[in-house]
């Protein structure tokens, strides 16, 4: 057979084996949970998510790598990939870690702030290690400029490391309503696998895929009303992804096109909290942002589906934006 035909088929069956995959294993954990998720009562309409089944990201990420390693499993992985999975991997470890201590104590607080952006950065730092053994790390991002081509030098590192942590804890402040973030990491996805293919990257594209099967096996549970929520353990490795793919594609551009809201919800948290401390005053009636549109009265439906709309838009300008490039 064809090899590009072959190639072909091994990315749907990625979307399709990992669909039905992760929706089998979150229906079981619907129904194995005990304890949900603990709510901070600042919506009323949220107060009945209160027990609300948590850590679906534990069957989406299983059912991403199963998956995915049981397509390649005769394959030699590059180190790209590898390096993609340890950072994806690691990410889920402290998302579990984090998930399973606010569980424990039925708090919405888990492990603190500084400890888990340090793990977090240490996950980036071992997977540059493992690239770092055939590739110059100071070349993983480039730019044009005059017609030369420019790095960041001894930059890089700090540049990939701010990316990726800072795109896992952007997705993870957007996961705040029923759908929003596992439907917006969906639709961001979908330009970063075009760009994939288009760049032969048919591992990565293939890893992408069965992330976005996983997905939508997931999103017929999430969306609302919500019978499980993805939790720290699927938002933060789900973020990591992201931001690691515009690493491996030296498209961080891209990353940012499609992933605007995940950057204005985190900016709209900083611009509340600097000034709240300055001058006593909130910009917005509440933050992250989705939150503004529920206190303007907005029911939860309608937020997800106008941040779902304006990532379709993003989504394409950024194919558009990728295929120029």
């Amino acid at each position: 057979m064809d090899p590009r035909t072959l190639e072909f088929l091994r990315l749907v069956l990625g979307l399709l084996l990992s669909f039905f995959l992760s929706s089998f294993l979150v229906k079981r954990k619907i129904k194995s949970s005990r304890v949900g998720q603990q709510e901070r009562n600042y919506l009323d309409n949220h107060i009945i998510k209160n027990g609300t089944p948590t850590m679906g990201g534990v069957p989406i990420v299983i059912s991403t790598i199963i998956i995915f390693l049981a397509l390649t499993f005769k394959d030699s992985l590059p180190k790209e990939i590898i390096t993609l999975l340890v950072i994806y991997l690691g990410f889920f470890l402290v998302g579990f870690v984090d998930d399973y201590s606010k569980l424990k104590l039925k708090s919405y607080r888990g492990i603190s702030g500084k400890l888990r952006l340090l793990l977090e950065t240490f996950f980036v730092i071992w997977g540059l290690v493992v690239i770092s053994k055939n590739i110059d790390i100071n070349n993983l991002l480039s730019f044009s400029l005059n017609g030369k081509e420019l790095t960041l030098g001894i930059l890089t590192i700090p540049a990939i490391v701010f990316i990726i942590v800072g795109s896992a804890n952007a997705f993870n402040l957007t996961d705040g309503l029923d759908g929003l973030a596992s439907g917006l990491c969906i639709i961001a996805l979908i330009p970063l696998i075009m760009i994939s293919l288009i760049s032969n990257q048919f591992y990565l594209a293939l890893f992408l895929i069965t992330q976005v099967g996983s997905l939508l096996g997931f999103l017929c549970f999430n969306i609302h009303p919500a019978k499980i929520f993805m939790g720290d353990v699927g938002s933060l490795p789900l973020g990591a992804l992201l931001g690691t793919t515009a690493i491996i594609l030296n498209k961080p551009l891209i990353l940012l096109i499609a992933g605007l809201i995940f950057v204005l919800e985190t900016i709209s948290v900083i611009i509340q909290v600097v000034s709240f401390q300055t001058t006593g005053k909130r910009v917005f009636l509440m933050t992250p942002i989705h939150h503004h549109f529920e206190k303007m009265g907005w029911p939860e439906w309608k937020v997800v589906m106008v941040f779902w709309l304006v990532g379709i838009i993003l989504a394409i300008v950024a194919v558009a934006a990728g295929v120029l490039g």
